[in-house]
Protein backbone atom coordinates (compact mmCIF):
# COMPACT_ATOMS: atom_id res chain seq x y z
CA UNK A 1 0.00 0.00 0.00
CA UNK A 2 1.46 3.46 -1.56
CA UNK A 3 1.73 6.01 0.94
CA UNK A 4 -0.38 8.87 -0.45
CA UNK A 5 -1.52 12.36 0.74
CA UNK A 6 -4.91 10.47 1.01
CA UNK A 7 -3.98 8.23 3.54
CA UNK A 8 -1.52 9.65 4.81
CA UNK A 9 -3.05 10.85 8.21
CA UNK A 10 -4.53 7.97 8.72
CA UNK A 11 -1.38 5.62 8.62
CA UNK A 12 0.00 7.77 11.45
CA UNK A 13 -2.77 7.65 13.21
CA UNK A 14 -2.25 3.96 13.13
CA UNK A 15 1.36 4.69 14.35
CA UNK A 16 0.06 6.08 17.50
CA UNK A 17 -2.65 4.01 18.16
CA UNK A 18 -0.24 0.34 17.60
CA UNK A 19 2.53 2.66 20.05
CA UNK A 20 -0.20 3.12 22.50
CA UNK A 21 -1.43 -0.39 22.61
CA UNK A 22 2.55 -1.17 23.40
CA UNK A 23 3.07 1.31 25.90
CA UNK A 24 -0.44 -0.02 27.78
CA UNK A 25 0.70 -3.64 27.30
CA UNK A 26 3.50 -2.64 29.15
CA UNK A 27 2.52 -0.37 31.83
CA UNK A 28 0.07 -4.15 32.80
CA UNK A 29 3.26 -6.55 32.53
CA UNK A 30 5.58 -3.89 34.68
CA UNK A 31 2.32 -3.16 37.23
CA UNK A 32 0.70 -6.77 37.58
CA UNK A 33 3.44 -9.25 37.11
CA UNK A 34 6.41 -10.39 39.63
CA UNK A 35 8.61 -10.23 36.48
CA UNK A 36 8.02 -6.10 36.25
CA UNK A 37 11.80 -5.53 37.48
CA UNK A 38 12.83 -7.04 34.50
CA UNK A 39 10.85 -5.15 32.32
CA UNK A 40 12.15 -2.18 33.95
CA UNK A 41 15.62 -3.54 33.36
CA UNK A 42 15.21 -4.06 29.59
CA UNK A 43 13.67 -0.40 29.51
CA UNK A 44 16.54 1.21 31.42
CA UNK A 45 19.15 -0.74 28.92
CA UNK A 46 16.89 0.42 25.87
CA UNK A 47 16.82 3.89 27.25
CA UNK A 48 20.88 3.72 27.57
CA UNK A 49 21.13 2.06 23.93
CA UNK A 50 19.20 4.99 22.67
CA UNK A 51 21.43 7.38 24.11
CA UNK A 52 24.70 5.49 22.86
CA UNK A 53 22.98 5.53 18.95
CA UNK A 54 22.43 9.56 19.29
CA UNK A 55 25.37 10.69 20.59
CA UNK A 56 27.04 8.40 18.09
CA UNK A 57 24.94 9.88 15.49
CA UNK A 58 25.73 14.15 16.24
CA UNK A 59 29.37 12.71 17.15
CA UNK A 60 29.39 11.31 13.01
CA UNK A 61 28.00 14.51 12.27
CA UNK A 62 30.24 16.68 13.79
CA UNK A 63 32.96 14.49 11.98
CA UNK A 64 31.90 15.13 9.19
CA UNK A 65 31.77 19.09 8.77
CA UNK A 66 34.37 20.52 7.71
CA UNK A 67 36.66 23.57 9.00
CA UNK A 68 34.98 25.84 7.27
CA UNK A 69 31.83 25.39 8.65
CA UNK A 70 32.50 26.29 11.51
CA UNK A 71 32.21 30.12 12.79
CA UNK A 72 36.12 29.85 14.47
CA UNK A 73 39.23 28.87 13.77
CA UNK A 74 39.28 25.73 16.58
CA UNK A 75 35.62 25.50 17.14
CA UNK A 76 35.52 21.75 15.71
CA UNK A 77 38.41 21.03 17.99
CA UNK A 78 36.34 22.28 20.93
CA UNK A 79 33.42 20.56 19.85
CA UNK A 80 35.44 17.25 20.08
CA UNK A 81 36.84 18.30 23.55
CA UNK A 82 32.94 18.85 24.47
CA UNK A 83 31.92 15.59 23.33
CA UNK A 84 34.50 13.63 25.22
CA UNK A 85 34.25 15.34 28.55
CA UNK A 86 30.32 16.23 28.37
CA UNK A 87 29.21 12.88 27.37
CA UNK A 88 25.65 13.32 28.66
CA UNK A 89 24.89 16.58 27.46
CA UNK A 90 27.16 17.20 23.95
CA UNK A 91 25.21 15.69 21.88
CA UNK A 92 21.76 17.89 22.42
CA UNK A 93 24.06 20.85 22.61
CA UNK A 94 25.44 20.16 19.63
CA UNK A 95 21.63 19.84 17.61
CA UNK A 96 20.90 23.08 19.40
CA UNK A 97 23.87 24.85 18.13
CA UNK A 98 23.74 23.17 15.15
CA UNK A 99 20.40 24.13 14.33
CA UNK A 100 21.03 27.99 15.19
CA UNK A 101 24.44 28.39 13.40
CA UNK A 102 22.48 26.67 9.86
CA UNK A 103 19.67 29.60 10.71
CA UNK A 104 21.85 31.76 11.05
CA UNK A 105 23.83 31.27 7.87
CA UNK A 106 20.83 30.78 5.91
CA UNK A 107 19.70 34.34 7.15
Amino acid sequence: MALTRKNGPNMRASYASICTTIAKGFYKSITFSSQGIYAMTFVLYLLILVCVVFWIYQFIQLMLLTDADFPGKNDKVLWFVAFMLLSVLAPGLFVWWKQSYIHMRNS
